[in-house]
């Protein structure tokens, strides 16, 4: 059982008392009338113009608690974590040649993450069942086969703290959806936070409940023949993934309307609406094979390969009730699978048609991976060894890329939809009259029953071509002990990916402000496909001391640099407000996980104090019980920093690009970065109407990290028991409690180059354990 109650930081923006009442005369950014686009008088908003429910929310906000204009409010709610585990083994030896094993691990764990009110709390849910029995067969004295069978099931998700139904009592234009509780995501764009929910936990993909079975099947036969160490393999998956998540939510960015977000909240002015009229659950089915042969071949003393090659059939997540579709992008179609319970087709006026089975994607057959290895000693001592290895290993595509498919006209299609007026920063598209959106807006604007085109849906659609991402990795390392029990290694390691799936603008963005129309009938397709690339090169050394006179430590540093078309299976060309016009050259650029520099040094140190040690090694009874045995246990680690991207929110999309004035670097001096300053916002410019900005990828570094762990431990003999003892342990997280700071903000609107956020400060543990 694990009990968890820690006090985090919350810094925000929230409305000043004077923009609480219309004032926005000492606000950094003046909201100008949206219906005339002018200032207003004294830049103070009309009564006239205030909205019910806005001003409703307003007046939920807390009050500003510090003097930053930016980083106004500062609250420490208390989270929590309770986690329960239970395990149980048993062993059974049936014969000299088998033996037979079962195990069983059951979990349920529960966090609360407070936010800054009742209606934006977040309740995490983690309950684990996982089984798995072993079976071991000495067939001869050469050939071994183990079978391995496990099942786990998981069920979690994501839900309101506060399960009150908040949807009419503060006055949404949202029809309520079956089985939501809590309130509406409400997601406002401040200087402190690009997207935070100050309202709500709808939307975003919360709620959000799944419930997954695993299946796996292992079976491995070690054969013995002379120099040859041969392994042969089957591993066989199975996955169920049942999910359902919510949809509706309100976005305020910065810029639609009135530039300012408290202006646009206080006029009930919404930038975008997200609606999901019909909520069910998804059920993907999937089957994942690999087979696999191994050769571990001495050659010689001094020389040992190792080969083998391995196929992974993986195919595509199927959906059990057909409620799905895929996206034809060569004929620009909306393609369902034969007997797809369609329903009303009169309302589906986009090109579509009925083909192929429930799955999103075709079987990828030609998954085929050879790996290679050697070990060799140049000389005929043990102490100099040069290792290599090269492989190719394939990943199959994520749940959630199918999950997507089933977020589709005419089931549960997400209805988008985006406000903007011809005196406004977001202008119409052409042809198009104004279209202000409101908190209150009439609930008959989002009847799920008319035709699906005039409503905005968005389609979350995979291509029907989607390859599996394959990984080739190399490595290359020489290792020396140059001192006793103490060993040097220098290495490299290079890694290239490609076929990495994301997501990207179909069609939405081009048609409306390029120019361009590549789907008609479509308003919105963010299609998830394959074609993205990634590499890595990185350097290493180490130096290892094996234990030692009650020494051993790690040390290692790596100078590595990370590249690619996109990261973590990202929302990247979304986010620039039109990925799918931009080329992959243009989104070529650092990695989110890109850190250049890393150091980690770890060990153990057993105190030299106690009997038969070198200090007071002459203690008996009480006091070596009390005084000896301590072991000190210490990580340290520091990086430079992470690269992050920034965006403008003024653009005509919502997000977009900035450019890079020429001759420019938005990286100040290491010597002139501050809380208040950390990078220079001068240093960009926006784009011209219609233009994408030139900013590179993560170019902006950030702050660095590094951090010293420490844990002791000793463990007491318990007298007059045999074999029964005591372990007490006490960790010590960040024992110098250094600030390490976050990302400074993604948004180019006045204080984004404030740093807001930083990592946790130093936390203690004890713990206790009975060993008999």
């Amino acid at each position: 059982a694990f009990r968890e109650a820690r006090g985090t930081t919350l810094v925000l923006n929230v409305p000043s008392a004077l923009e609480q009442n219309g004032d926005f005369s000492l606000s950094a950014q003046k909201p100008v009338n949206p219906f005339t686009g002018d200032a207003f008088p004294g830049h103070q908003i009309p009564q006239s113009l205030w909205n019910p429910v806005g001003k409703k929310l307003m007046g939920l906000l807390p009050t500003a608690n510090s003097a930053d204009t930016v980083r106004n409010y500062v609250a420490n709610p208390l989270q929590t974590r309770n986690w329960d585990t239970y395990m149980t083994r048993v062993d059974e030896r049936i014969s000299d040649r088998q033996s037979l094993s079962f195990s069983m691990v059951i979990g349920f764990r529960d966090a609360l993450n407070p936010s800054i009110n009742k209606y934006a709390g977040i309740v995490n849910k983690d309950n684990g069942y996982a089984y798995a029995v072993n079976y071991n067969y000495t067939i001869s004295p050469r050939i071994v086969n183990e079978l391995r069978l496990g099942y786990n099931r998981k069920n979690d998700g994501q839900d309101a703290a506060d399960k009150t139904d908040y949807t009419s009592e503060l006055g949404y234009g949202l029809p309520e959806a079956a089985g939501f509780t809590g309130a509406p995501r409400l997601n406002l764009s401040t200087p402190v936070s690009s997207s935070f929910d100050y309202f709500g936990t709808g939307g975003g993909g919360k709620p959000l409940f799944r419930k997954n079975n695993n299946y796996n099947i292992v079976d491995i036969l070690a054969v013995n023949r002379g120099r040859h160490h041969l392994r042969f393999g089957f591993d066989g998956k199975r996955n169920q993934n049942n999910w359902v998540f919510y949809a509706g939510n309100f976005h305020f960015f910065r810029g639609n309307y009135a530039l300012n977000t408290w202006a646009e909240l206080l006029t009930g002015l919404v930038g975008q609406t997200v609606f999901q009229p019909d909520v069910g659950w998804g059920y993907h089915r999937r089957s994942l094979i690999g087979l696999y042969a191994q050769d571990d071949w001495k050659v010689s003393s001094r020389l040992t390969l190792n080969v083998g090659v391995r196929w992974d059939i993986n195919t595509p997540y199927s959906v059990k009730d057909k409620r799905m579709g895929t996206f034809d992008v060569t004929k620009g179609q909306m393609v369902y699978p034969k007997g797809a319970p369609l329903g009303d087709t009169s309302r589906l006026l986009y090109p579509w048609r009925e083909e192929g089975p429930a799955t999103a994607f075709d079987t990828n057959w030609r998954d085929i991976g050879p790996r290679f290895g050697l070990a060799f000693r140049p000389t005929s001592r043990s102490d100099f060894v040069v290792r290599a290895g090269y492989g190719i290993f394939y990943s199959p595509a994520e749940g959630f890329v199918t999950t997507y498919t089933t977020f589709v006209s005419p089931w549960q299609a997400r209805i988008t939809t985006a406000g903007w007026c011809q005196k406004c920063r977001s202008k119409p598209p052409a042809g198009q009259p104004d279209r202000f959106l409101y908190l209150d807006q009439p609930r008959a604007y989002f009847d799920p029953s008319g035709p699906l085109r005039e409503h905005g849906t968005t389609f979350v659609p995979a291509s029907r071509r989607f390859r599996d991402a394959s990984l080739q990795q190399w490595n290359l390392s020489v290792e020396k002990e140059l001192l006793r029990n103490t060993a040097f290694e220098i290495s490299y390691v290079g890694t290239k990916a490609v076929h990495l799936s994301g997501s990207g603008y179909g069609h939405g963005f081009a048609q409306k402000y390029l120019g361009l129309d590549r789907y008609p009938g479509f308003p919105d397709v963010r299609l998830r496909t394959d074609g993205f690339n990634a590499e890595y090169n990185a350097f290493q050394f180490k130096v290892n001391r094996r234990f030692s006179q009650g020494l051993s430590f790690l040390s290692s540093y790596t100078w590595s640099k990370g590249l690619g078309d996109v990261s973590n299976n990202d929302n990247y060309l979304l986010d620039l407000g039109g990925g799918g016009e931009i080329s992959l050259r243009e989104l070529w650029g650092r990695t989110d996980m890109d850190v250049r520099h890393l150091y980690n040094f770890s060990g153990i140190y057993e105190l030299p104090v106690g009997r038969g040690r070198a200090h007071l090694s002459s203690l008996n009874g009480l006091a070596n019980g009390i005084l000896g045995g301590w072991k000190l246990n210490y990580i340290f680690q520091a990086n430079s920093g992470y690269g992050f991207d920034l965006f403008s929110q003024m653009g005509p999309t919502g997000s977009l690009r900035p450019n890079l004035k020429a001759g420019r670097s938005p990286n100040l001096p290491p010597s002139e970065r501050t809380l208040d300053r950390w990078f220079d916002p001068t240093a960009f410019e926006l784009p011209p109407s219609g233009k994408k900005g030139n900013l590179a990828k993560n170019l902006i570094e950030g702050p660095g990290f590094a951090q010293l762990d420490l844990g002791i431990s000793k463990v007491f003999d318990l007298p007059r028991l045999e074999k029964h003892s005591l372990e007490f342990r006490s960790e010590f997280f960040n024992i110098l409690n250094h600030p390490n700071f976050t990302f400074a903000e993604r948004n180019l609107i006045p204080g984004a180059e404030k740093i807001t956020g930083a990592y946790d400060g130093r936390s203690i543990q004890f713990a206790l354990k009975y060993l008999f």
